[in-house]
């Protein structure tokens, strides 16, 4: 396993170098737009280079394991597709198309939920495969995100496999942990390569195969083998579901491109771009490696680290949900529908009533196990009982009331009595149906919940607080010109201080100019940049705009 993966890795070092080359020789190159975060002309066809390297190690260190020729088989239709996609630009709908045939030839493959497969389970793998094909394919939006995530899950997988007894599997996810790592040398900020289409998918589909592969060698009832891949992949699920979400809440179209990524609203939030790539890398880590954990110890607890990573991620959705990313046009056409939806999710604190059912239903699973219960039809009757016994306590505790914006005495007190009403109705629900937990086993279950209760809302407080708010500004003018009035702007922006920086921009080298603004704005994250000349307004305001900064000229407060 680790020859295959070092191979991997020493091959993608001397192949994405190459691909580089050719692929600026052949003017395959991306260029900015308005919907995408790169600002600079960037070389394409990266997922070369990781397919080379992925199928080279796996050819080279001899390993043809029977049971990876259907993943290959799908791996290498997707990278087809994918590589079609980025010399000629298919249809959404073709693509799609590719995508389910692909996870169809996995299916028949035997590459499926649970050891017998059913409709249920055929459909699921479907569902699943194409979702995260298109997850990775989302995710690759920043330099070194999707490569950096790819890798933490290959490595994970390859983890969990090697637990599960998969050989093959551990092997395979080596090879690819590899490739992408050789890769990201290449790919991590400022990138001299992107992947696209043609890496992002293939990735995608190879990590969902590999994972279904692990997680059904580890356990025969598909249930728990769903657990492990979603854990193993959190990041991309959370992304491309928060972004649904928030683009339905504002009336977008889904498919529509921008830059309202998690990653993207990270920045805006203050952090370097690296530094959003490496904080969600984190979230893969551990969220992967507590799945590994509880495969290795006991499997139950997969319960337990699904939901409590699903309710985290929940409150750092909470969190980005507050940062603006639309423009004010946009957000003034909203439909009137998608204006109600937004308004009644925050003030009924629909996410954060979610993460709580989240959580209670962790604490029951934990102090279901701690009484020893097992997994017995009682024992689900109880977590069923308690999750709902719970949720009913929060609610008449007025845990929900208004908007929480903090851990106060008052909310930790509601937190309690919502936790001790929880197992009075846990009992009495109990008690009806002569199946419910008894009192030792509902007030363990309100310990772990008020616990947990209490630790979501220090984390969602120190999250916020952690992250830095932009402050200062950057003044930017042409040659000759001081930026008369900047002060006044600044100040009647609510920007206080002197210029975090200030940056001469030539016109007749634009290009090199922009760059030298972008790396500044990153530098010193500012609050707000001021143009000093309204010439130069489009072109700075299109850099400002990717890394999350307002831009003003000073015309804009004269009169």
């Amino acid at each position: 396993m680790a020859l295959t993966g070092g191979t991997s890795f020493l091959l993608g070092i001397v192949l994405t170098p190459m691909v580089i080359g050719l692929a600026r020789r052949a003017g395959l190159v991306a260029r900015p737009r308005a919907d995408r975060w790169s600002v600079r002309p960037t070389a394409l066809m990266g997922g070369t280079a990781i397919f080379g390297a992925f199928a080279g190690s796996l050819a080279l260190t001899g390993r043809p394991f029977p049971e990876l020729v259907v993943p290959l088989a799908a791996g290498g239709l997707i990278f087809l597709v994918g590589l079609v996609d980025d010399l000629r630009s298919l249809r959404p709908q073709h693509k799609l198309l590719a995508q389910v045939a692909a996870a169809c030839i996995l299916v028949a493959g035997g590459v499926h939920f649970g050891v017998n497969g059913g409709a249920l389970a055929w459909l699921v793998t479907i569902l699943f495969v194409v979702g995260i094909t298109n997850a990775l394919n989302l995710l690759d939006n920043m330099d070194g995100l999707a490569a950096g995530v790819a890798s933490v899950a290959a490595l994970v997988i390859a983890a969990g496999a090697v637990l599960a007894g998969s050989g093959p599997a551990a092997v395979a996810a080596s090879a690819l942990a590899g490739a992408t790592l050789s890769f990201l040398v290449f790919n991590f900020h400022p990138a001299r390569v992107f992947m696209g289409d043609c890496g992002s998918m293939f990735l995608g589909l190879m990590l969902a195969a590999l994972s279904i592969q692990a997680s059904v060698a580890a356990s025969t009832a598909a249930a728990w083998a769903v657990l492990f891949p979603c854990v193993a992949l959190a990041v991309p699920i959370f992304d491309t579901t928060f972004v649904t979400v928030m683009r339905k809440m504002n009336g977008r179209a889904v498919s529509q491109g921008g830059c309202d990524h998690t990653s993207h609203r990270l920045v805006r939030l203050g952090l370097s771009e690296p530094q959003a790539v490496l904080l969600l890398c984190g979230v893969a880590l551990v969220t992967g490696a507590l799945g590994v954990a509880a495969m290795r110890f006991h499997m139950p607890m997969l319960l337990v680290v699904g939901a409590l990573a699903a309710a985290w991620l929940l409150m750092l959705g909470r969190l980005l949900a507050r940062v603006e990313v639309y423009s004010a046009e946009e957000t003034s056409a909203r439909p009137a529908g998608a204006v109600v939806f937004a308004q009644r999710l925050h003030k009924k604190q629909t996410a954060t009533a979610l993460a709580d059912v989240l959580l209670a239903f962790a604490a029951a699973v934990l102090a279901v196990e701690a009484s020893g219960s097992g997994d017995t039809p009682a024992a689900r009757w109880q977590v069923a009982l308690l999750v709902g016994g719970s949720g009913a306590g929060l609610a008449l505790a007025g845990v929900y009331r208004g908007v929480w914006r903090h851990l106060s005495l008052a909310a930790f007190l509601r937190l309690t009595a919502g936790c001790v009403l929880g197992a009075f109705f846990s009992m009495a629900a109990g008690l009806a149906t002569g199946m419910g937990p008894g009192s030792a086993l509902a007030a363990l279950n309100a310990g772990i919940l008020l616990l947990l209760l209490s630790g979501s809302r220090g984390f969602y407080l120190v999250l916020s607080r952690l992250l830095p708010a932009p402050e200062g500004w950057v003044l930017v003018a042409p040659p000759g010109l001081d930026g008369e009035g900047a002060d006044a702007v600044a100040r009647a922006r609510g920007l206080t201080g002197t210029p975090a920086g200030v940056l001469t921009l030539d016109v007749e080298a634009l290009p090199r100019s922009l760059t030298e603004l972008e790396r500044l704005l990153s530098e010193t994250r500012p609050g707000a940049v001021l143009v000093a000349s309204p010439l130069l307004r489009e072109s700075v305001e299109e850099v400002c705009r990717r890394k999350g900064v307002r831009c003003f000229s000073p015309e804009e407060t004269r009169g």
